[in-house]
């Protein structure tokens, strides 16, 4: 069981050192009788807060949904995924693991179902969303089954999928390998995009304090777990999964980069790895 990095024990102290002294200012402001300003103090963050998640969901998450699910095409594509898909015969079975508020399966939907139907004219998609909790603002939409598992043993057959995507959440799990062993289970193939952290860098530093930051999981001093692989131990525990490498690109999500490349080490900063692997033959 991986145990939490330390620099996010540093960022949840900095976090409740910040407000211990944001609410003695405002205490000390209230009993110099000045109110309108520890008023103003006291709602400040939270106005600002409200409006930097309306931001986020208004401007970055579409962004950052435009920018992954072509990565994601451009991953399946080059892995011959796609060419495949369509010698199916039937709807394609995909599992969304760590499926959060359910954009990316609303992404998936769009980006594999368009132009593709069944016999009867459905969509040739059928995707199962599954996570530790329920989200209350659900975005999957209505075609998409949600599920809520024990975060241990996904409940699931074995080879009970096409595809496993897990998009960027494989680090936020104190014990990813069980999870990476669980979907190489239920799936025969699966398409993982990761934040590629190079260990004991400042980069790594400046990273764990973004993904801190931009998951605002401070709550309860627990902040937010850092699991990150480099490169070579993605490919060795999908290795020891028994599942072969079938594409690999490098990419950069930062700054409106669309950098491309085989090799991460070109990338300094916020690096993201998208990866399809296949069940290899036993």
């Amino acid at each position: 069981m991986a145990s939490l990095h330390p620099n996010t024990v540093k960022f949840v102290s900095w976090i409740y050192l910040i407000a211990t002294v944001w609410a003695v200012l405002t205490a000390t402001l209230l009993l110099s009788a000045r109110y309108i300003a520890a008023l103003a103090l006291a709602l400040g963050p939270l106005i600002l807060r409200r409006a930097a998640t309306i931001w986020v969901h208004m401007c970055v998450f579409p962004y950052r949904n435009r920018v992954v699910s072509a990565h994601m095409a451009r991953a399946l594509d080059a892995s011959g995924w796609l060419a495949w898909r369509g010698l199916l015969g039937r709807p394609v079975r995909i599992l969304d693991f760590g499926c959060g508020m359910g954009d990316t399966a609303s992404m998936l939907r769009g980006l594999l179902a368009e132009g593709v139907r069944g016999d009867d004219g459905s969509a040739a998609v059928d995707i199962t969303s599954i996570d530790l909790y329920r989200s209350e603002r659900w975005v999957g939409g209505p075609l998409t089954t949600r599920v809520v598992y024990d975060g241990v043993t996904l409940p699931f057959g074995d080879s009970d999928f096409d595809l496993a995507v897990a998009g960027q959440v494989l680090h936020h799990i104190p014990d990813n390998e069980r999870s990476v062993r669980e979907i190489c289970r239920v799936a025969t193939h699966a398409l993982v995009v990761e934040d590629l952290v190079r260990r004991g860098t400042a980069q790594e530093t400046f990273f764990h304090f973004w993904d801190s930051l931009w998951n605002w999981d401070f709550c309860g001093g627990r902040g937010t777990p850092h699991t990150n692989r480099e490169h070579g131990e993605w490919l060795t525990l999908f290795a020891q999964c028994g599942m072969e490498l079938r594409h690999f690109h490098a990419t950069s999500f930062a700054f409106n980069q669309d950098y491309v490349t085989q090799d991460p080490a070109e990338l300094r900063l916020l690096a993201n790895g998208c990866y399809v692997f296949k069940k290899g033959h036993s």
